[in-house]
């Protein structure tokens, strides 16, 4: 193996076939930058320093967390460099005839959208300047220097984990190493707060705010990690809240209504306090913000999270239907509302509303464009690796060092390195669809997860075909995909503007809707009845009073429009013949039941068959409304006004006798009842909603009083029906649905409401569903199609899922070596599978099973979380839910702590092999984090110390705890 003296020894180096040319192509990408940046790039030059023959080689490497607040930080890391070379053999020591320079330090400036650099000569001068997406050259100012700082900074946190983002050649150092740094990491934060929008903000978000943009993002992820939400809170956000202005004079600033607390600060600062168990605080700095801007949608969202966790269901709804009504466009609100949906077992609606979450384009994080390299050094840091074999698989000839052993001792069961790879190549397992999955489409794939999980596919399928069109019902269906959405719909179906509201009045809404009604509640249709019996009654002393005045009126009105109304009269009585000759074929039927001793009513008309002369006023309405029942051919009073009543009488003279004689009867013995007109119909016209909920209301309602009002006959004659007080409570009708009943539909009440609802839904797909305790008629959607492909894709999860377990099985049940069954690649996406799936007993143990193949740190990554206890909630509901699961260890146990502390001492050993020395940070130092959380820094320290590691092993995990006590974390005082 050839040794390069011109190569670093502990960082990577990336060789150029011609020097610069990293630089360029760094300059022809920046226009092309649709995030924070890529990640800073070092690029040097060597020279021989003995040979002049020898061409000046040039090679660069990627950084992540050094300090570029000023050039001289810069400069002194390029320095450092030079004590990184190979040092080569000599007969009177060890000597290096290669040497640093010049080089050139590029760090990209999100805010500004230019990339500062700074060139180093050695010796020689500093020089700092900028390069615009033009490729045009400017000098630095100091803004633009604080303005570098906070995007070197926020690139080092938001990309701290490997395993999310890997970069070649990449190395990462601790951006925040002291106290001292902190201070000043705030003081430039704070600076730079208002201008957070202007970095953009994740793939989830489509509105950039104050509150929604990586700055915050990054801020949350760096205190959140270390639990210090206090310092966050105390530092950052309060004095940004209530300071007016921020002490910042921005245009967007001064043109707000600012009443002492800053809305969308506020929302950040009232999350962090929940986070921090000071609910007490986050409700006063709720109250505070939502007094000055109610529709403030970041302070909803974090009001109904807050309900949710509460359990105040109802509550956390009615603010999660706010959000969404004032951030449409937004998924999160989308997103908590079907997440709320979920916790009520309201799955039809959870799925309807996740149907509905607007779906957005994921952006990936930027990476660097870097033209095809001459060669890749890595170089091995240290010894450490003789004790841990990390089963590194790349060729040192291009690569770095020699493949070693993947495993501690030869295993005559385990396959080959090229039959694993052979078997991975046509692998049904590792070509799920589910893993690529990426911000939004994520978040919905984990409702779907979660949806399943309680009910199970069946049941899935079964509440996908009640609100979704499916494929049949889509051909036969004219108009499929309309709508009417029923969320801003109250139980009356009456549109209710919530905007204007308080939030002290919708609270009262959402508790009395979720108090249970009455058991003890009379009859609805038949206190319907009364009160309408009542209010006939009431109309008709009243109206008879004022009706030769009302006739004069409405006399002196019509007059001037004779000849206009003439021509509308005989369209009208066109019409009206026609959909009446079809209601006396129906009376026709109805006296046919009737003489065979069913009983029978008069279909009423519906209110789309009915037909209102626009010249009558209201008064002739009612008037028209008022006229006594016919008695023997007696006291019935004939309406002038309306031409439809003549078409009525025409198509009564085609019924038979028999029904003549039927209704008369009937007439008789209802006196007291006024049968509703045409024109009484025609009022109801206009207030009937178009709402689909409240079409279903009124026809279960019209079709309950229709059997109310039929008597039952007796040897051929009617019973009147039984006395009832008029003083009784008239209740709300409950009935939404028309529902089977143990006692059979008249005939006529059957057609009349199959002729109402044809009328009003022809040509349109509905279904009644069971909503949140109330029945409601819920037309059915369109599925959207990415919604399509993840139910699909949970099927795919769902099948391989049953398929590993039974193979599973099988193997135990025979004795059969399992470890070998599936290849290292496999187990790992078997267990990512099972914790898509919910399961992470299932998971911990695919993940043991890679383990014993070869090191993976993805398992011991995902065994750290799970020995934490990140997955602790889908612990106890896997064990609640499903029998035969064991209990997961208790995270205050010892076997717990040392378990976990084995993944930190792997994991550790493998960062550092990859040049990772960031202590924070670190989804390695966030477990730390946990742990000194749970068992104390002296426990941690102690049952570090007892598992005697060497001291370069010893001293890197050391460096986790000297954090937590450095930066005073929850735990570190005992």
């Amino acid at each position: 193996m050839a040794v390069h003296n011109d190569c670093l020894r502990d960082v990577p180096d990336i060789f150029e076939n011609e020097i610069g040319e990293s630089l360029a192509t760094r300059t022809e990408g920046l226009g092309m930058i649709r995030e924070l940046g890529p990640p800073d790039l070092c690029h040097i030059v060597k020279a021989h320093s003995s040979n002049r023959n020898e061409p000046d080689i040039g090679s660069y490497h990627h950084v992540l967390g050094v300090d570029t607040s000023s050039s001289a930080s810069l400069a002194a890391y390029i320095n450092s460099l030079q004590y990184s070379l190979n040092d080569a053999p000599g007969w009177f020591g060890a000597s290096n005839s290669w040497k640093i320079t010049s080089g050139t330090y590029c760090s990209y400036n999100a805010f500004s959208n230019v990339d500062l650099r700074v060139q180093i000569k050695i010796p020689g001068g500093v020089d700092a300047y900028i390069v615009t997406v033009l490729g045009e050259r400017k000098e630095v100012t100091e803004e633009l220097w604080r303005e570098c700082q906070v995007s070197s900074l926020l690139r080092a946190i938001m990309h701290s984990d490997p395993l999310a983002y890997n970069v070649t050649g990449l190395r990462r150092v601790t951006p925040v190493p002291t106290l001292r740094d902190e201070a000043r990491l705030v003081d430039a934060v704070t600076q730079q707060f208002w201008s957070g929008w202007s970095l953009g903000s994740n793939a989830e978000t489509q509105m950039i705010s104050t509150s929604r943009n990586f700055l915050t993002d990054g801020l949350m992820r760096y205190f959140a990690g270390a639990g210090r939400y206090a310092d966050y809170a105390a530092e950052i956000l309060a004095p940004l809240a209530y300071a007016p202005l921020g002490g910042q004079q921005s245009p967007v600033r001064e043109s707000m209504d600012f009443k002492g607390v800053d809305p969308e600060v506020a929302s950040i600062l009232a999350e962090t306090y929940l986070e921090g168990d000071e609910e007490v605080q986050a409700v006063r700095v709720m109250h505070q913000a939502l007094k000055i801007k109610p529709s403030c949608y970041p302070l909803l969202y974090i009001q109904a999270e807050f309900l949710r966790r509460k359990n105040q269901l109802e509550s956390a709804l009615t603010i999660a239907r706010m959000a969404v009504k004032y951030a449409p466009s937004e998924f999160h609100a989308w997103a908590k509302l079907a997440e709320i949906y979920i916790d009520t077992k309201d799955f039809k609606r959870a799925l309807l509303t996740l149907n509905a979450c607007p779906m957005y384009t994921f952006v990936g994080r930027d990476l660097p464009r870097v033209p095809p390299p001459r060669r890749i050094n890595y170089p091995v840091k240290s010894d450490i690796l003789a004790d841990y074999n990390l089963g590194e698989a790349f060729n040192n000839s291009t690569h770095g060092p020699m493949p070693s052993n993947s495993r501690s001792s030869i295993d005559s069961d385990a396959p080959g390195m090229a039959e694993e790879m052979a078997q991975n190549e046509t692998s049904d397992i590792l070509r799920l669809s589910a893993p690529t999955l990426n911000g939004t489409f994520a978040h919905a794939y984990r409702f779907l997860s979660s949806i399943f999980g309680v009910v199970g596919w069946d049941e899935l399928l079964l509440l996908r075909s009640q609100v979704f069109v499916m494929e049949e019902e889509y051909r036969n269906s004219s108009v499929p995909g309309v709508a009417v959405d029923d969320e801003v719909e109250d139980d009356d179906g009456n549109d209710e503007d919530d905007d204007h509201l308080p939030l002290s009045a919708l609270r009262e809404r959402a508790v009395s809707e979720s108090q249970p009604k009455d058991a003890d509640e009379p009859n609805t249709n038949t206190e319907v009845k009364v009160e309408a019996d009542t209010e006939d009654k009431t109309k008709a002393d009243t109206e008879d009073k004022t009706e030769a005045d009302t006739e004069d009126k409405a006399d002196s009105v019509v007059k001037p429009d004779t000849e206009t109304k003439v021509e509308e009269d005989v369209a009208i009585e066109a019409e009206t013949e026609t959909k009446l000759e079809t209601e006396a074929e129906s009376e026709v039927e109805v006296a046919d039941v009737e003489t065979n001793g069913h009983a029978a009513t008069k279909p009423e008309l519906a209110p789309s068959d009915t037909v209102a002369d626009e010249s009558t006023t209201e008064p002739q309405q009612q008037q028209q409304q008022s006229q006594p029942s016919a008695q023997g051919g007696k006291g019935k009073k004939k309406n002038k006004k309306n031409k439809g009543k003549k078409a009525q009488n025409k198509a009564a003279d085609n019924v038979t006798e028999q029904t003549i004689a039927v209704e008369a009867k009937k007439d008789a013995e209802n006196e007291g009842v006024q049968p509703e007109t045409i024109a009484d119909l025609g009022n109801k016209m206009e207030d009937v909603s178009l709402s689909d909920a409240d079409g279903n209301k009124e026809n279960a309602v019209e079709a309950d009083e229709g059997k109310e009002d039929v008597p039952e006959e007796k040897d051929g004659e009617p019973e009147e029906p039984a006395p009832e007080s008029p003083f009784e409570p008239v209740a709300e009708p409950q009935t939404a649905v028309l529902e089977a009943k143990e006692k059979e539909p008249t005939a006529a009440t059957a057609d009349n409401a199959t002729d109402h609802n044809e009328n009003e839904n022809d040509n349109e797909t509905e279904t009644h569903v069971q909503l949140g305790g109330d029945t409601k008629a819920v037309r059915k959607r369109l599925c959207e199609r990415w919604l399509d492909n993840l139910i699909m894709m949970l099927f795919e999860d769902l099948r391989a899922y049953t398929a590993w377990r039974s193979r599973m099985h099988n193997l135990r049940a025979t004795g059969q070596q399992v470890t070998y069954t599936y290849t290292q690649a496999e187990w790992e996406a078997l267990g990512e599978l099972a914790l898509r799936l919910h399961h992470p007993s299932e998971a911990k143990e695919a993940f043991e099973y890679a383990l014993a193949i070869r090191f993976s740190a993805k398992a011991w990554q995902r065994l750290l979380e799970i020995y934490v206890g990140k997955y602790a909630a889908a612990q106890k509901e896997e064990q609640m839910r499903y029998e035969g699961v064991p209990a997961p260890l208790s995270l205050t146990s010892n076997d717990s702590l040392m378990m976990a502390l084995d993944a930190v001492v792997w994991l550790s050993v493998y960062n550092d092999r990859w040049y990772n020395s960031m202590v924070y940070p670190n989804p390695v130092c966030d477990s730390v984090v946990l742990l000194v959380k749970i068992h104390g820094l002296s426990k941690v320290r102690n049952s570090l110390v007892s598992m005697n590691l060497k001291t370069p092993v010893f001293n890197l995990v050391k460096g986790y705890l000297e954090f937590a006590e450095k930066f005073e974390v929850t735990g570190s005082k005992w």
